[in-house]
């Protein structure tokens, strides 16, 4: 430790311990000299911050074990007296004279006989060993809400004349599915109603009502007003010299599509367009495609049952031929160029589907496979191209 009057090192030298510490005496514990340090012996223990405490025997250094330092709950069957008799001092506590014998509760007695059985129709009741009792009703909890135990533990179910209760049989949970109807019958989803598993307890109808209305209430198939419609539709394109990029084309579709199918500005998120040029299949046959052709595919979606119905019906009264100018339109303003530009009058289009209904729902599980008559023509054309 620092001694309480250190000898300063000499200019130019370094502090010592020699000069600067002195041994460490009258302690509990650390001494310098090992065989000064006070040992604990039976019966007693370290008191806390042992080296920081002045002293030569047992009695300053150490703490007397008493009752209190025993686990009397590590012996089967006892627990701590309420009057123990202390250990002698250099004695260690014992359990003969720390402990009692647990008795008078509903577990863990120290005499097994003593403990509580529950029966048929009884449960444990929950920290039994915690309970004082010597009975079933006092111990155990009964088991009801079973044909064999219905309202009282061990009675069974009041049945009608001519007939007697069973126990009810187990019922696994069933998830719920929710119902697809697809355009393609094949991959259409058969709906699975909930079931709340039970038995042999008998079923919580207020955890089944709940199951149930998660799912949709009544399970009633004519209950669609929550229901939603996804139309889809395709068209092809021509746009011969005009430099126009995939974004410019999806916005001037989307816009001529909002005006075909008289959907409002402030709806037309709802359209969905993707736009895809034939570049690599022009060159494998150049000579029976003409440069910038656009194939585009489009979808509206979260719409009601009328809505879509709507939709259907505007466009089939559209055409290729009726299309055509809104198209123009709508690409010569994403270009910023006047209608009458030669390369917007040359636009074409070749082809044109309106829209679809793909049923109600999320249609992701449902799939489609869709080809225009464009994409048709190239596939024949790569099959001519193809040596025999």
């Amino acid at each position: 430790m620092a001694s309480t009057s250190p000898t300063e090192p000499a200019d130019g030298s370094e502090p010592t311990v020699s000069e600067c510490c002195a041994d460490i005496v009258g302690m509990c514990a650390d001494n310098a000299a090992s065989s000064e340090n006070v040992g604990c012996g039976t019966g007693y223990t370290d008191k806390t911050d042992k080296a920081s405490i002045t002293g030569t025997d047992e009695a300053a250094c150490c703490d007397k074990n008493t009752c209190s330092d025993l686990d009397c709950t590590a012996t089967s069957g006892k627990m701590a007296s309420t009057s123990p008799t202390e250990p002698a001092d250099g004695s260690e506590p014992t359990v003969s004279e720390c402990c009692a014998d647990i008795a008078g509760m509903c577990a863990g007695n120290a005499v097994s006989g003593d403990n509580v059985g529950c029966g048929a129709f009884y449960t444990d009741k929950t920290d039994k060993t915690s309970i004082a009792g010597t009975t079933e009703a006092e111990c155990c909890d009964a088991i009801l809400n079973r044909c064999m135990s219905h309202d009282q533990a061990g009675v069974p179910y009041d049945c009608p004349s001519n007939l007697v209760a069973v126990e009810l049989s187990s019922v696994a949970t069933v998830a719920f599915v929710a119902s697809q109807d697809c355009t393609n019958d094949a991959f259409d989803v058969t709906g699975v109603s909930p079931i709340v598993g039970y038995g042999p307890e008998c079923q919580d109808p207020a955890a089944q009502a709940t199951a149930d209305a998660a799912a949709g209430g009544d399970d009633d198939d004519d209950d669609d007003d929550d229901e939603t419609y996804t139309v889809q539709g395709s068209f092809t394109f021509i746009s011969g010299a005009l430099a126009i990029t995939e974004e410019q084309v999806v916005e001037a579709s989307t816009d001529a599509l909002a005006l075909a199918l008289n959907i409002p500005a402030q709806h037309a998120q709802l359209i969905t367009v993707t736009a895809t040029e034939s570049r690599r299949l022009r060159e494998l046959a150049s000579t029976r495609k003409l440069a910038g052709t656009w194939d585009v595919n489009y979808e509206v979606t979260e719409l009601s049952s009328e809505d879509a119905t709507n939709l259907e019906t505007t466009g089939e009264t559209l055409t290729a031929e009726t299309f055509l100018p809104m198209l123009k339109t709508q690409v010569a303003a994403v270009l910023n160029l006047d209608a009458s530009d030669a390369d917007i009058v040359a636009l074409t289009v070749t082809y044109f589907a309106g829209p679809t209904s793909e049923g109600p729902g999320n249609t992701d599980n449902c799939h489609y496979v869709q080809f225009s008559i464009t994409s048709m023509l190239v596939i024949l054309g790569l099959s001519w191209a193809m040596p025999l």
